[in-house]
């Protein structure tokens, strides 16, 4: 097997084989000053950037035409040929690719097509029947597409970011956007769609004339998230699909409208923002109901809504948590399936803590929650019980090496309670709790622990004689000890 490599326009010949392209003395000449041209070119050939390998290789001098024929592999740029048959024609700089190809770029995507024309660049041209696969996911496929550097205009196009099915890869994804045109731009992570329809499992669900989003290598940009299926008595079929705006950095906002064949869009708005003094996110639920989410017992909702919020913070040596849980009825978060929690909660607390104390100052207001199932089963007067406890102290004081060398802490605290459906409570308590931990020379651990507890209430009862008899019977100052 013989290899020679001469200078070919841009690309650096492989001639593998024995050669009968010059099997006479005329013809033989171009080729030995070819040989030794390429011989006085090494060191700049070796450094081209561009190459050509082939089982077999035929140059037409005349025409500048160069037939590359079984396991075609062509370089240039950082970009990697791989055919079978190939035409290049030196003057005008153009490849004729014929058969199925595996275009690997310098960036890591890689394109597969049935057939295509390019530049010698391997960078700019037109494929036939393109399978494109992005570096960081999602898969485009057209009948037909043009690319011009980082450009791409694909026609009878779609797009999915679901990763194709490994039994079957022709089998419809789970969604996918079908488009008569679609333009992806690789630069700007910009794809951009011409009369499109959203496809779930190979159905059209719905059409629009235009839509954008951000390209799958994008981290974070405004734009369509990937939409979502879901199914319920209530809403029927119904089809999510979020958009995302960047507004900056540290914040950020996620509408998600949720399309359904039985009811009105569900609209569901998510806020996150990052600040230097901490970070917080609120989810808020708005709905105009029809038919069995219309009814609330024997009251009708014309609106319905929910709020879920966290954030944590910390100023000075403060650190406070707050937590949101509201909703416009106790019946919304179970019957949207939205949470299963029995009691929503609405909290403040701030901590701080100083050598061996800390402080604790909280508020909390609680609210039983019922089930869709028990709706017809409870007065519409007892539809809500509510608790609020304002406020909730508490201070811990850490005590090591105290009594019998142990350890010991105290802990009072002080916590008022009203209710809407009862009696209003205040409840000072103190702790203490000691222990001591000994480990013998044998291996056995020893622990020793006790707890003082001293508690003190006050009842306020409303103006109800049942009630105020069981106030009447009630102790006002309790004390309990386990050892």
């Amino acid at each position: 097997m013989a290899r020679m490599q001469i200078l070919c326009g841009r690309f650096k010949l492989a001639y593998v084989g024995g050669m009968k392209l010059y099997t006479r003395l005329h013809t033989a000449l171009p080729a030995i000053a070819a040989f030794g041209l390429g011989c006085f070119l090494a060191p700049a050939l070796m450094a081209q950037e561009s190459a050509l390998e082939a089982d077999s290789i035929s140059v037409d001098e005349k025409n500048g035409l160069i037939e590359a024929v079984g396991n075609v592999r062509a370089e240039a740029d950082g970009n990697f040929l791989s055919t079978d048959k190939i035409y290049l024609n030196r003057q005008t700089g153009t490849m004729e690719v014929p058969l199925p190809l595996v275009l690997r770029e310098a960036d890591g995507s890689e394109i597969k097509a049935d057939a295509a024309q390019l530049d010698e660049k391997l960078d700019s041209g037109r494929f036939s029947n393109l399978r494109l696969t992005p570096k960081q996911g999602g898969r485009f496929a057209a009948i037909q597409a043009d690319k011009t550097g980082d450009n791409l205009v694909l026609d009878g196009a779609v797009f999915t970011a679901c990763p194709a099915c490994e039994t079957d890869p022709a089998r419809a994804p789970l969604w996918q956007i079908r488009a008569a045109r679609i333009n992806y731009d690789r630069a700007a992570q910009d794809v951009s769609y011409r009369h499109s329809r959203l496809e779930l499992f190979g159905w059209p669900v719905f059409y629009l004339p235009y839509m954008a989003h951000a390209g799958p290598e994008v981290d974070r940009r405004s734009g369509f998230l990937a939409p979502s299926l879901a199914s319920s008595n209530d809403f029927g079929t119904a089809v999510e699909a979020p958009y995302f705006f960047d507004f900056a950095p540290n914040y950020d906002l996620t509408l998600t409208p949720r399309i359904s064949e039985k009811q009105d869009p569900f609209l569901t708005a998510e806020w996150r923002h990052l600040t230097q003094a901490g970070q917080y996110e609120f989810i808020a639920y708005g709905h105009s109901p029809k038919e069995d989410l219309a009814s609330v017992r024997s009251n009708t909702k014309d609106q319905r809504g929910g709020l879920i919020g966290s954030g944590r913070f910390t100023l000075a040596d403060w650190k406070i948590n707050i937590g949101v849980q509201e909703a416009s009825d106790d019946l919304f978060f179970r019957s949207y399936r939205i949470n299963s929690l029995n009691r929503l909660e609405n909290r403040l607390q701030a901590e701080r803590r100083f050598g061996n104390q800390s402080l604790s100052i909280s508020t909390h207001r609680y609210r039983n929650t019922l089930s869709p199932e028990e709706r017809n089963t409870v007065n519409d007067e007892e539809e809500e019980t509510v608790d609020l406890i304002a406020p909730a102290l508490r201070h811990n004081i850490y005590l090591p090496d105290a009594l019998w060398d142990g350890d010991m802490s105290v802990t009072p605290s002080l916590t008022h309670l009203v209710r809407n459906k009862g009696i209003d409570t205040s409840h000072a308590q103190s702790t203490l709790d000691w222990s001591r931990r000994h480990i013998t020379r044998s291996g056995f651990v020893l622990t020793a622990r006790n707890r003082l507890v001293l508690d003190g209430y006050d009842f306020t009862p409303e103006d109800d004689t049942a009630q105020q008899e069981k106030v009447d019977k009630a102790e006002d100052f309790l004390t309990a000890n386990a050892l």
